[in-house]
């Protein structure tokens, strides 16, 4: 499992062409489908211009490793207009989670993402340690990063908030990331392990 944030930055390389495509960006979710739904690259970006950004569907992923994302080049985006209206990882993080009875449940911290198949296992969150007073006795906010919303809850998402079950909020994600199903074979796909 890996937390969507460690993508960004991270080179892409098309392993058709044997050429580096550029760096991730931002990663596009579909929260609907639970899944990755594609990339933003960019390729020349330098300190005077912005360089030029391409969106790659998750389709095209083939894996992804410690150094680098590798894909197929010739993956067609027949739809980038559905990928353009979807939410980034930076547009989910921040935001607050409450439950159904009115409890304040945290603030989601990161995506948490199946690195072999591409499906969004659940949302980090920071640890809610009550209110301000509670704060300023503790002398600092702690955080419990082994909080996460489980993303096969019932969620309801707003633009600032997520309305979650009671139950929605799991704890120990690296342990429970040991009990996922196991991701497809690559062979079982001609593009990789990331069909969408």
């Amino acid at each position: 499992m890996i937390r969507a944030t460690e993508l960004g930055g991270r080179a892409v390389v098309d392993m058709d062409a044997a050429e580096k495509v550029g760096r991730i960006e931002k990663v596009i979710i579909d929260p609907d489908a639970r899944r990755v739904a594609g990339f933003t690259v960019s390729h020349g970006a330098s300190l005077i211009s912005s360089g030029t950004r391409v969106t790659l569907p998750a389709s095209s992923v083939h894996a992804i490793g410690p150094d680098a994302v590798t894909v197929h080049g010739t993956v067609v985006v027949n739809d980038l207009a559905h990928l353009e209206s979807l939410p980034r990882v930076s547009d989910v993080v921040g935001r607050k989670v409450v439950s159904r009875d009115g409890r304040l449940l945290g603030t989601v911290e990161d995506v948490l993402i199946d690195d072999e198949d591409g499906r969004i296992v659940g949302y980090a969150l920071n640890e809610h340690t009550g209110g301000k007073l509670e704060e300023l006795i503790a002398g600092e906010k702690h955080s419990d990063h082994s909080r996460y919303l489980r993303a096969d809850a019932d969620l309801k998402a707003g633009k600032d908030l997520i309305v979650a079950p009671d139950d929605a909020v799991a704890r120990n994600w690296d342990a429970d990331a040991s009990e996922l199903p196991s991701a497809p074979s690559p062979v079982d796909s001609p593009r990789g392990r990331w069909e969408y």
